[in-house]
């Protein structure tokens, strides 16, 4: 098949070249042509339609094109999130995507009264494999709400028919449903109603007093996981069953691992610090590379058939699995390594927080120091000073992990998915090296 973007909005020269394609598939014989129309509303979001010239040739067999399906045709082409670098091209198989679809069903234990309610973009892994895919498997039901995620809309659809009874999605919409919950229940003395039986995290870590915070407000299980484009899924807790709120849980779909950084391929034992490794079912055989890249993404991304996910963590003696962070994102104070989730987890406490990301701010004798990215509750206020006299007195972090810059602005830079654009933060924000006395910043905030 080829599918080429409608003429409207195009250049000149893109037209051409659109032109030019179709007639070389028309003289081939491509079986299908099918045009792109993108919403002029809605980023991502598009429709596709049969393309005028896309009418079967004279002595076509177009026969049954879901016949001719092999385990190991491709199915999908997704760009990773690009969180610590340029987003890599992944290719998936149709037994990818099964394999992972299956794996999401056995784990959430979707069964046919189960309705998901997708807040998830549809050009991103999380949305089309687990909310949409492992439904379909299942023989459930999903409700996919439309346009950019907003609080007010996700809780209507939870009231309205078919009355949705689990979600899964990332931290940033996690804590604005909470947010919402608690605004809700503190003017009419109880939550929103609604039947959610289970909450599922993924695509990025959601800190724990967010997670317990979400079981005490909306009396429902949070199901932490984890997962990325290349692996679909990686690890879960149990729906049922021992559940720590800590950790992203046991292996759930391809073999894991942790592994010594990059060369080494030493697999190291329970409680050791490494790389998280992961290999089969839904893991992806290799990103895409292309003459245009500098390097082959792979050369480095897989060590014997194991694919290194870039995430640092342990295992504990059950098999649950531990993040610490990217290794990219792992703040560097002079040699001690410092987890931002962890940092940000106990950030949660501080009453004047509405949300926050921890950040590596760059520091001219200690290389680099945590700071704190945060919008404040209304009518709250908080100074570098303050937050750290708080950090001391409530002993929630050791002295090196006390964050020594405070950026308050508008909004948390984000991704397109939701992820917080931690990476390069300090360098987005234009904030000079630290030195000496700890230091606040009022920003405007980051624009596009």
């Amino acid at each position: 098949a080829l599918v080429v973007q409608a003429k409207d909005g195009l250049s000149e020269e893109d037209q051409k070249n659109t032109g030019n394609a179709v007639s070389v598939a028309r003289k081939c014989k491509v079986e299908k042509l099918l045009e792109l129309t993108p919403s002029k509303e809605v980023a991502g979001l598009f429709q596709l339609s049969k393309h005028a010239a896309g009418k079967p040739l004279k002595g076509d067999a177009l026969g049954n094109p879901v016949a001719s399906v092999k385990r190991d045709n491709l199915a999908l082409v997704l760009h990773t999130s690009g969180t610590t670098k340029k987003p890599k091209i992944v290719p998936l198989t149709h037994a990818n995507i099964a394999s992972g679809a299956m794996c999401i069903a056995s784990t959430v234990e979707l069964k046919h009264e189960h309705i998901c309610l997708n807040t998830m973009p549809l050009f991103h892994i999380h949305g089309l494999i687990v909310n949409v895919l492992a439904s379909a498997i299942a023989g459930s039901q999903v409700v996919c709400l439309p346009g950019v995620f907003q609080v007010q809309n996700f809780h209507a659809a939870l009231i309205s028919q078919p009355e949705p009874n689990w979600y899964s999605a990332v931290p940033t919409m996690h804590l604005q449903i909470l947010q919402f919950a608690e605004e809700v229940a503190k003017e009419k003395g109880k939550p929103p109603e609604n039947k959610l039986q289970l909450i599922r995290n993924c695509s990025a870590a959601l800190v724990p007093t967010v997670a317990a915070a979400m079981e005490e407000v909306l009396k429902v299980h949070v199901m932490p996981t984890y997962a990325m484009t290349e692996s679909m899924p990686i690890a879960s807790n149990p729906r049922c069953g021992k559940r720590k709120l800590r950790s992203v849980g046991m292996k759930a779909g391809p073999n894991m691992g942790i592994m010594n950084g990059h060369p080494d391929g030493t697999f190291l034992n329970v409680g050791e610090e490494g790389e998280v490794v992961v290999k089969g079912g839904p893991v992806t055989s290799g990103y895409e590379f292309r003459e245009h890249m500098d390097a082959n993404p792979n050369i480095e991304a897989f060590s014997e058939g194991w694919l290194r996910t870039g995430d640092k963590g342990w295992l504990d003696a059950d098999g649950y699995l531990y993040l610490s962070g990217r290794f990219k994102e792992i703040i560097n104070r002079a040699g001690e390594k410092i987890s931002p989730f962890e940092v940000e987890d106990a950030m949660r406490a501080n009453d004047a927080f509405k949300d926050c990301i921890a950040f590596a701010v760059p520091h001219k004798s200690l290389g680099e120091v945590v700071g704190i990215a945060a919008v404040l509750k209304d009518g709250k206020s908080l100074t570098i000073k303050e937050l750290r006299s708080w950090c001391n007195k409530c002993d929630k972090l050791q002295a090196k992990w006390i964050p020594e810059m405070l950026v308050t602005m508008p909004t948390i830079p984000k991704g397109p998915t939701g992820k917080p654009a931690r990476i390069n933060l300090a360098k987005k924000l234009d904030l000079d090296p630290l030195e000496g006395v700890p230091k606040d910043l009022d920003h405007p905030g980051i624009s596009g």
